[in-house]
């Protein structure tokens, strides 16, 4: 007969596997809320340089061998040794075309929106401190299109509409002014947007609260608290951590808590799958055909020194090699991984004219 600690064994085992898959489950769903932060101002600010660089392609054509001509012309007429000329010459062009490419994202205006999309991924940095206290939170949640809440935080204290802002200049946020007007109103109607898909009634005095975090070097607060402006609250980005650490009421329980979230999250699937379905697919930009082509070269380049690096094996290396096609083949059939999963059989394939070239030598 089984022992009392085998037949315990499949229990604990079952456990640890539970415990692993609800780790993995939660650091998956934390992953997928960290990349909704921000991603509008995100599509806006590649559109925006997408724009721009198609229209001034000559002129930027122009520029571009205007810097790389330098540096090919000292890599192969300058004096000294030829690693010497190389790393002058990479400097000279890598700085030239980095300059360039910052110049494109100012004078498009691609970076207003860049920081913008920052100061909602450092909200959302702080918004992840709070799990641990029994929070959770959303971004990017859309109930009226075409606008979105950029964040709607729930924990034990209540719900938080959370709207930020990004101020490079000047701004003095404790009362309210012509630039910080607007972003009261909007943060009034996030809320009152956030009350009615929950089903709350403004006069059962349920725990909801709108705040408008600005981020900015030049953000002006009198105090390093939350500030009450009519009923919106503001504060400066660089006290937010401290203002959320301060939360210590309990007016919601941990069910509540669930539950709300799950309505955050069944919204925000239902209007995702509505767009997949109703708007339609934007052209790649530059940026996008860049990004597919660095990865395709990666994926490829891993693929042929990994099947290089098996010929180390003897004969052992066509099971390897075979069981890598085999790996990729299946790993192929997630949309998401398959044009990777193709650059790497493309490198996989590469090896064999490099062996074939190999075996011709050798005989």
């Amino acid at each position: 007969m089984a022992s009392e600690a085998e037949r315990q064994l499949p229990e604990q085992q079952a456990r640890v596997w539970g415990r692993v898959t609800d780790a993995f489950r939660a650091w998956s769903e934390r992953r997928q809320t960290a990349a909704r932060a921000g991603a509008v101002s995100q599509q806006f600010a590649a559109r925006r340089l997408d724009r721009f660089v198609r229209a001034n392609a000559r002129a930027l054509v122009v520029v571009s061998l205007f810097v790389l001509t330098p540096a090919v012309g000292l890599y192969l007429l300058g004096p000294g040794e030829p690693t010497f000329r190389a790393l002058v010459a990479g400097i000279i062009a890598g700085a030239g075309l980095t300059f360039g490419y910052h110049w494109c994202v100012i004078a498009s205006g691609a970076s207003a929106s860049s920081m913008g999309q920052a100061a909602e991924q450092w909200t959302d940095a702080e918004l992840r401190r709070l799990h641990r206290r029994g929070w959770k939170h959303v971004n990017r949640l859309v109930i009226k299109g075409p606008g979105d809440i950029d964040h709607v935080a729930v924990g034990p204290d209540g719900v938080l509409v959370i709207e930020t802002k990004w101020r490079g200049g000047d701004v003095v946020i404790d009362s309210e002014n012509e630039w910080t007007r607007s972003a009261l109103a909007q943060a009034r109607r996030n809320r009152d947007e956030v009350r009615r898909l929950l089903n709350w009634r403004e006069r059962d005095g349920r725990p909801i609260e709108a705040l408008v975090v600005w981020w900015g070097p030049e953000v002006k607060q009198s105090s390093k608290v939350a500030e009450r402006i009519g009923d919106v609250n503001v504060i400066a980005g660089e006290h937010l951590r401290a203002e959320l650490v301060a939360l210590s009421d309990r007016r919601l329980i941990a069910d509540e808590v669930d539950e709300v979230h799950r309505q955050l999250v069944q919204r925000i699937e239902t209007r995702d799958g509505w767009e997949a379905s109703q708007v339609a697919p934007e052209m790649p930009t530059l940026a996008d055909h860049a990004r597919r082509l660095l990865e395709g070269i990666a994926a490829a380049g891993t693929g042929f020194f990994a099947a290089v690096f098996s010929f180390r094996l003897g004969w052992w290396s066509l099971a390897a090699i075979a069981a890598a096609v085999v790996l990729t083949l299946w790993v192929r059939r997630a949309p998401l991984w398959r044009s990777r999963a193709n650059w790497f059989l493309v490198g996989i394939a590469g090896v064999v004219p490099v062996f074939v070239a190999l075996l011709a030598l050798a005989s």
